[in-house]
């Protein structure tokens, strides 16, 4: 399946996965303010010898709202993977948090 097709797929599936999670917060946790985010994008990476892998990424994230939105908290992570140059990690694991203060 070519990187478009996949990332189609993708993104629709991923807008779905936080919808359902999305949902499930407000229903479970009584509107407390937390979001959930999940992304999946296809790409192709391309190196100075004229390879090029095709690669995967997934991101994860959970928002908390406080203060009446004047805070926001996020915490998520990136998973990578696919075919990658030998010399480079196949496949990595990044943690992200993000604070903003409006």
């Amino acid at each position: 399946m070519a990187i478009t097709g996949k990332n189609s797929v993708g993104q629709a599936l991923s807008a779905q996965a936080s919808a359902i999670l999305n949902n499930f917060s407000n229903t479970f946790l009584k509107n407390a303010g937390i979001g959930f985010n999940v992304n999946y994008t296809a790409y192709n990476f391309s190196n100075s010898a004229s390879s090029s892998y095709d690669r995967n990424l997934v991101s994860t994230g959970i928002t908390k709202n406080f203060l009446n939105n004047r805070i926001r908290l996020y915490v998520g992570g990136n998973y990578d993977w696919g075919a990658f140059p030998r010399a480079l990690p196949r496949k990595t694991l990044r943690a992200t948090s993000v604070l903003n203060i409006c």
